[in-house]
């Protein structure tokens, strides 16, 4: 029901579906994203052997959420993210 048949175009509820899911996305925004965690990941790292453990600790921890397909996971992330910036 997500996409028609016809011209491969999907309709807004199976967007929405896709998103709330975690399904729906195809191997590019799965190999962006560990990109995206990976790097984060590594920022964090520095960042608390510089000796700034809020924020290290901040973004080391984030990452894991982005393996969650649940928006409330990015939401977390982006909130982490933030209070670094």
């Amino acid at each position: 029901m997500g996409r028609h048949e016809c011209d491969g175009t999907a309709d807004a509820a199976g967007l929405a579906r896709g998103a709330l899911t975690g399904f729906g996305y195809g191997w590019q925004t799965a190999a962006a994203q560990a990109v995206g965690v990976l790097g984060v990941g590594l920022v964090g790292l520095t960042i608390l052997r510089a000796g700034e453990d809020q924020f290290g600790g901040l973004l080391v921890l984030a990452p894991p959420l982005m393996l969650i397909a649940w928006a409330p996971a990015w939401l977390v992330f982006g909130l982490a993210w933030t209070l670094v910036g």
